[in-house]
């Protein structure tokens, strides 16, 4: 691995920028341009670098002690995602999302989710009905941002069987993906982070229209709290 790059020294009576306080030099062994996309990653979907903060290669390459090169490459990668959007001769920034954006993703979502959820139901085994359960009462419980959506990941793929359903669950994460930076705050998962236990009772009796209702009720709790706090960044 390359030796990190020097970082520039701060005075401690200096404020530190909000880049400065997300990101730090990275160490470990996977390969630079990995560990950089998800340093950034992780700083956008936490909430700790904002929607329209702009993302400057020079300063997120000292920060992390790397070359800009891996930078650009997951600043890349993050726009494909939907993270970040380019501004022509600006650079890049992270995304922000219109209420009517936001609407837009959540009736797409309230289409396909319950497509794989069908799905998904049709090819249920006991040994993946024992993971839902755990991952349903573990989303439930969790007791911070971070194992929230972890745990959140984790639970939708096996709801949706991934394995089946590659290119299906591809197009929900994209779309969870373009939400995610906004649902991890604590204050809104303490009133939008329940349910999904019983989802998993509809799933385990077969009953579809039940686990079809329960899905979608959540999904427009999300959303409603979702618009509720967008309005009030704005």
């Amino acid at each position: 691995m390359p030796k990190s790059q020097p970082t520039a020294k701060r005075g401690d009576d200096e404020p530190r920028s909000s880049l400065s306080r997300s990101l730090g030099p990275l160490e470990g062994v996977q390969s630079l341009r990995q560990m950089t996309y998800e340093a950034l990653h992780r700083a956008i979907v936490s909430g700790e670098l904002k929607p329209g903060e702009w993302l400057r290669q020079d300063a997120i390459a000292e920060s992390l002690g790397v070359s800009r090169l891996p930078v650009k490459a997951a600043l890349i990668q993050l726009e494909a995602e939907g993270l970040v959007a380019f501004k022509p001769r600006r650079g890049a920034v992270v995304r922000s999302m219109t209420l009517e954006q936001a609407g837009e993703v959540f009736d797409m979502r309230q289409v396909l989710e319950p497509l794989a959820l069908r799905r998904s139901m049709r090819r249920m085994d006991d040994a993946r009905m024992h993971r839902l359960r755990t991952l349903g009462t573990d989303l439930d419980s969790a007791a911070d941002p971070e194992s929230f959506a972890k745990t959140s990941t984790a639970f939708y793929r096996e709801l949706y069987d991934a394995k089946h359903n590659p290119l299906l669950l591809e197009l929900i994460e994209e779309l969870r993906s373009r939400l995610s930076r906004y649902l991890v705050g604590w204050d809104f998962l303490q009133g939008h982070r329940g349910g999904h236990t019983e989802l998993v009772d509809y799933v385990e009796s077969q009953d579809f229209r039940g686990a079809k209702s329960a899905l979608l009720a959540h999904l427009r709790s999300v959303q409603d709290g979702y618009e509720q706090m967008l309005a009030a960044r704005d």
